[in-house]
């Protein structure tokens, strides 16, 4: 099957603007997918090390409310001053709270629940121990309340308890660690992967700009053939708005081009009183081509002879009508000349044939 210039023009154009809008959507989509892919990466890695920083906070803060109980119980016993006891409740409900967190914070570490296992009876045993004082010095045992602190018991249990905290923080230190240097790597690679794919998409950047390039240019060439023909042009849509008339045109018709564009082709008089709006639709109804000569008359009243050529595209899927104007007047004045100086020739060659055969008969 032949396939005409015009149609692989026509094929080439749409395969550039084809490859032109692929190379735009991967130029678009290829990055933002690496870089949403890999901000999930970065943000999931801070929330571990988020997470990690608040693990070793509550350790402190359960350190931290444990020691100030037994501070206020320490305060009551050597003044027994009831104000130091308002304290304690709080800050016993506090340490179970953090405790809590704690357990909750720390759910996929095994070695970590373990640690806050073992912690559990010791709290239960140094709370035990600092009410037991309490209620001797409510008693006014001093004596008692005394001795059991001055035993040490207290103390060896807050050492268990603080060598437990101690060695859960350096648990959450090392996976810290492990996690901070995990978030830098991933911003790294993700950092590398971008530069990466940015160099591989310069080549394509470039090609897409050139396609972009060829693509205005080949409109640009379109355009001054378009103005630069004399043949005039006229473009209208399927139905019958005119889309597009060239400057030859306008010359031809005498019209002003704004307001002839302004015009559908069935309200125009001259088309209804000529041919040439049946032919226009028929032109239409076939999708084929048609031509037909024409008298013309423009608005100052010179008279023309106009050669119409109609011809059926398609564009975006609907039917469009391509007129091609040719303007005859100067061939028809020259064919009239033409014919005007055959005839002149033909009389005086008829009077020279008369001339020469009434002398020749003279002459006999």
């Amino acid at each position: 099957m032949n396939i005409s210039p015009s149609s692989k023009i026509s094929l080439n154009r749409g395969l550039l603007a084809l490859l032109a809008t692929l190379i735009f959507l991967g130029l678009v989509c290829v990055p933002g997918v690496v870089a949403f892919r890999g901000q999930n990466q970065i943000s999931s890695s801070i929330q571990w090390v988020q997470h990690t920083l608040e693990t070793r906070n509550h350790l402190q803060k359960l350190m931290s409310f444990i020691a100030s109980a037994e501070s206020h119980q320490r305060e009551y016993l050597l003044t027994g001053n009831e104000v130091h006891l308002k304290n304690i409740p709080f800050d016993v409900a506090q340490a179970y709270s953090e405790k809590a967190f704690l357990k909750e914070l720390t759910t996929d570490n095994f070695e970590q629940q373990n640690s806050l296992q073992l912690m559990e009876p010791f709290i239960v045993e140094r709370l035990k121990l600092l009410n037991t004082a309490i209620d001797y010095r409510k008693k006014k045992q001093i004596t008692e309340a005394l001795a059991q602190v001055k035993s040490g018991h207290g103390k060896e249990i807050m050492r268990s308890i603080q060598d437990l905290i101690d060695h859960m923080d350096q648990e959450e230190s090392r996976l810290l660690v492990i996690r901070q240097e995990k978030l830098a790597h991933t911003v790294q690679k993700n950092k590398y992967l971008l530069y990466f794919l940015l160099s591989l998409e310069l080549p394509f950047v470039l090609a897409f700009i050139y396609l972009v390039y060829r693509l205005f240019e080949s409109v640009d060439f379109n355009q001054k053939i378009i103005s630069k023909t004399t043949q005039g042009l006229l473009v209208y849509g399927p139905t019958g708005s005119c889309i597009s008339m060239n400057q030859a045109a306008e010359s031809i018709l005498k019209i002003h081009r704004v307001e002839y564009q302004l015009l559908n082709f069935h309200q125009i008089e001259f088309w209804s009183q000529s041919r040439l709006l049946p032919v226009a639709k028929m032109t239409l109804d076939q999708k084929g081509s048609n031509e037909l000569e024409i008298d013309y008359q423009t608005q100052d009243g010179e008279s023309k002879r106009l050669h119409f050529s109609l011809t059926h595209f398609m564009s975006s899927g609907k039917s469009h009508l391509l007129v091609l104007i040719d303007d005859l007047t100067p061939f028809r004045r020259e064919k009239d000349a033409l014919t005007l100086a055959k005839l002149e020739a033909e009389k005086t060659s008829r009077f020279k044939d008369e001339f020469l055969a009434n002398m020749s008969h003279e002459i006999r």
